[in-house]
């Protein structure tokens, strides 16, 4: 009975370090998402949801929304 103990505590903290990392990556992603720019707001959308797709399969629940913020042109308006 003891092995078994051990041997499921060894693999939550497997799964644990694993989910640990895939966060690490998804963060990171949504950090490098959110920081492109887009020419309007249908661009930015399918970039929202290529990234859901790319994404599915991680353990984590994925929310995000489109900003939309004008930029003044080159000129100064």
């Amino acid at each position: 009975m003891v092995h078994a103990t051990t041997l499921d505590k060894r693999k939550e903290n497997s799964l644990l370090k694993k989910w640990a990392k895939q966060r690490e990556v998804l963060e990171k992603a949504a950090k490098d998402l959110s920081r492109r720019p887009f020419a309007c707001e249908a661009d930015a959308k399918k970039a929202l949801e290529l990234f859901y797709q790319e994404y599915r399969h991680q353990p984590f629940i994925l929310k995000g929304t489109v900003d939309v913020n004008q930029l003044s042109g080159a000129g100064g308006d």
